[in-house]
């Protein structure tokens, strides 16, 4: 019942007692004492973008040449409200090389010059007021009021390198009552810094043109319209993948449309395994969540080399998920040909998705490789949080990124506080909960077979999971 006596010892499995027989927040669980539970550890990803700064475009900033703002290319993480409800907010942040670029909207009434948001990292601690005036060495803001209450953008120095793992927590302070709004109960939270967020743009089919015909056919003239994005990155080899390939993506009433050509010499269709043979996948997050877990608005789509067989990830049931999508496939000289429809629902110009694509590269019976155009990780299967993301245009003319990847931010001409209007309504509702809470749903991976390990987790309100590596 001890950490020390466990074979999973190292993996921070959920005992009762550490190596010195201390209680654990286990056994508070087990014994039912649930209101002196600790909260959970509050994590997240922080992406990379060297062009974002205190003056990079608002949410809801309306933008020229279809530049969008960084702050919309993620959903909000929310605060927990203050107790009696006088301040409340969401923020997010990046990192580049030398410092953490925070933004923060603030709900706050009352207002006053000494309302503060605190940024804490690690033992420093960082201070902007709502008047502008900043605490800490080498801290830089900008402050613009908003309806409800204010936003903030701070650059914080910090030196760090990807796959770091900041301390750090957000807070906001209502001056007039001395309540505070947090990101985290606890002291800090737990920061990834990930690798630089993948970001494209899907145009919308001209109005007088038609919508693809799903039928693996490229030479379909209104993909001439489409953006394209390399599907470069090397996520698993044995020794390396042989395929590489590109996809496009357009969209109209509500379709997101994906055309991946693959250049593959040897095309393998003989394992039993979807995913070991030649195939494409493509992940679709409806509304950019990047959630910890998959949902049923979140899905993994595998598609064979020659069309024959589709299958999917964890999430929605397989009926559900089949009447999402279209597909066709086709092999051709050099290679083969994957094209998709997938419903979006709700989605609209200017909205944006998580997405990324990948292909499964076979050969001899088994796969060699994977490349992805996002998650580096090889972890797309259990989670959507390093998917790139994906912006709806109206029109042609908007195309922010030519080529797709890791565009520029802009950044004085749309300077927060100008001219241009900010329209509440449009910007992104608070994720609901941006932590990686451990769920690993049943989806491709590079895993042969199916290997089940059952698990007695002695704690209340623990459950079985049962991860199933596709």
């Amino acid at each position: 019942m001890s950490d020390d006596q466990s074979w999973r010892n190292k993996e921070g499995a959920p005992l009762l007692f550490d190596e010195n027989l201390n209680r654990k927040p286990a056994y508070v669980g087990y014994i039912g004492d649930e209101d002196n539970l600790p909260e959970p550890l509050k994590s997240m990803n922080a992406f990379k973008d060297d062009a974002v700064g205190i003056d990079s475009a608002l949410p809801g900033t309306v933008a020229e040449s279809g530049a969008s703002s960084p702050w919309e290319r993620l959903s909000l993480v929310e605060m927990t409200p203050s107790a009696n409800g006088a301040v409340s907010g969401s923020f997010n942040v990046y990192w580049k090389d030398g410092s953490l670029v925070v933004y923060a909207d603030v709900a706050d009434a009352s207002a006053a010059d000494d309302d503060t948001v605190t940024v804490r990292v690690g033992d420093a601690e960082y201070t902007i007021g709502r008047n502008g005036v900043t605490g800490g060495e080498g801290v830089q803001a900008n402050v613009v009021s908003s309806d409800a209450g204010y936003e903030v953008v701070a650059d914080i120095p910090y030196t760090g390198a990807e796959k770091d793992i900041v301390e750090m927590n957000v807070i906001a302070t209502d001056s007039a009552t001395t309540e505070t709004s947090a990101w985290s109960t606890n002291d800090t939270g737990a920061v990834t810094l990930a690798e630089p967020l993948s970001y494209t743009e899907a145009v919308k089919v001209p109005a007088d043109a038609q919508a693809p015909v799903v039928d693996a056919d490229p030479s379909d003239s209104v993909w001439a319209e489409a953006n394209e994005v390399p599907v470069d990155k090397v996520t698993a080899a044995t020794p390396s993948p042989e395929a590489t390939a590109t996809a496009k993506t357009l969209w109209s009433d509500g379709k997101l449309y994906v055309l991946m050509e693959v250049t593959d010499a040897d095309i393998d269709l003989t394992n039993s395994n979807p995913w070991e043979k030649d195939s494409v996948e493509v992940y679709i997050d409806r509304g950019n969540t990047k959630s910890g877990q998959y949902t049923d608005d979140i899905q993994q789509i595998r598609v064979s080399a020659d069309g024959a067989e589709l299958s999917f990830g964890s999430g929605a049931s397989e009926d559900v998920q089949k009447s999402m999508v279209q597909t066709a496939g086709k092999i051709v000289d050099g290679g083969y040909v994957v094209e998709m429809a997938i419903n979006l629902g709700t989605a609209e110009a200017g909205t944006f998705e998580g997405v990324d694509f990948q292909i499964n590269d076979a050969k001899n019976g088994a796969r060699i490789g994977i490349r992805n155009w996002a998650d580096p990780t090889g972890a797309g299967y259990q989670t959507a949080s390093h998917w790139g993301v994906l912006r709806l245009l109206a029109d042609p003319s908007e195309t922010e990124t030519p080529g797709g990847e890791d565009p520029e931010t802009p950044g004085d001409e749309e300077t927060p506080g100008g001219d241009a209007e900010k329209p509440g309504d449009e910007k992104p509702r608070p994720s609901d909960d941006a932590d990686n809470d451990g769920k690993m749903p049943q989806t491709g991976s590079a895993v042969i077979g199916v290997a089940v390990v059952a698990l007695l987790l002695v704690a209340a309100g623990c459950g079985l999971v049962i991860a199933r590596r596709r």
